[in-house]
């Protein structure tokens, strides 16, 4: 039996042929991202991205309106996701509000007293509480006094942030890329042995020297976002011969290039500053290696930012074992890489049901789509 709301349904009836065609294509992209977590541990705690809020906050004004209609359609995708979440997929499901999401829908103002932090507070709530998700859950933003330390240490790092880039990015990048050694053969100038060095692991290397003080942001997560940004101007500046750019074009990951994209540097502010906390919270792979009891990841229609959190879903189990081990520790690292891989087993047989019960989901939306 279809648990798909009457207002639900009505309002997907009530779009043409080219519009259901928008929302099913938005409606699929955003199924897909949340495939990553099919199987995870519970409760999901689901990131709203700020860009779903401002589409909820203008969701009337943008109904009416033929520029930012597409807007108003994508937001029903998101209403579609969580009719199936809370109706069909029997997972405990949470929503979580973030600093940079709170500091970012506030036009990157910290509250300056406690009634305006309360009254934003209670402005995003409201319209969170549309998705009809019972538990909304926060962090670093318990009462004012924590908000403001939290949002103030976010406004220090994005300071700091900026500051090593742009000192980075005035510097001379002249470095090889190619290191070619000389083998043992007689006839060395035959038979040389290279050394190809990525100018990201170049660049990794050049920002590992330099000290970057943090108080909300992680260090590593920083460090690797900063190198991607210097990434591009150490493969211009090293790959002036064709010999170099086509041995490089195979070489470069368009990961490195999204990643200095989604935290660009505009007008004195780092832009996405919410995307980096996505990509420091929401990393799958690092919450199934600390066995963490629930699940963070973002809703977004942002495919940059999709696209570098799907890289970090890949799980695996490994094991290492070394001759100093004794037979106590072989014992002990044996039995959580079998713990391990019992979790991972079972992650995968909890996903296959989740796609069951997705299936039946879009049963049901197959007859509003097949006019």
């Amino acid at each position: 039996m279809s648990q798909i709301p009457n207002w639900l349904f009505d309002t997907i009836n009530s779009l043409n042929n080219e519009e259901k065609s928008d929302l099913l294509q938005d409606f699929i992209f955003i199924s897909d991202n949340l495939v990553s977590i099919y199987g995870m541990p519970e409760p999901w705690r689901l990131i709203i991205d700020n860009q779903i809020l401002i589409d909820l906050q203008h969701k009337e004004k943008n109904k009416n309106s033929e520029n930012n209609r597409k807007r108003y359609i994508r937001l029903i995708a998101i209403f579609m996701i969580f009719n199936f979440l809370l109706n069909y997929s029997e997972k405990q499901i949470e929503i979580v509000l973030t600093p940079c999401i709170f500091y970012e829908f506030n036009q990157r103002e910290i509250p300056g007293n406690l009634k305006i932090f309360n009254s934003t507070l209670e402005e995003i709530f409201s319209l969170i509480r549309e998705f009809g998700v019972e538990r909304i859950c926060y962090f670093g933003l318990d009462n004012y006094r924590i908000a403001r330390s939290t949002l103030r240490n976010i406004s220090y790092d994005e300071k700091e942030i900026l500051k090593l880039i742009k000192k980075l990015k005035k510097k001379e990048m002249q470095h090889e890329l190619y290191y070619k050694f000389p083998s043992n053969e007689e006839d060395e100038d035959k038979l040389r042995i290279e050394m190809f060095r990525p100018p990201l692991f170049i660049s990794q290397e050049i920002v590992s020297r330099y000290r970057i003080n943090l108080r909300y942001f992680d260090r590593s997560v920083i460090r690797y976002i900063v190198a991607c940004h210097l990434e591009d101007k150490i493969y211009s500046t090293n790959t002036q011969t064709n010999f170099l750019k086509s041995k490089m074009k195979k070489l470069r990951n368009i990961s490195i290039g999204m990643t200095a994209s989604i935290s660009k540097a505009r007008r004195e502010q780092l832009q996405g500053l919410a995307d980096i906390e996505m990509i420091q919270y929401c990393n799958i792979s690092r919450q199934f290696d600390h066995d963490i009891n629930h699940t963070l990841y973002p809703l977004t229609f942002d495919k940059k930012l999709a696209h570098l959190l799907k890289e970090r879903t890949k799980l695996s189990v490994s094991v290492e074992i070394s001759g100093k081990d004794s037979d106590e520790n072989l014992k002990e690292k044996m039995a959580d890489f079998e713990k391990n891989y019992k979790r991972m087993d079972l992650i995968n047989e909890n996903g296959k049901e989740m796609f069951e019960k997705f299936f039946c989901f879009y049963e049901d939306l197959t007859p509003l789509f097949d006019e």
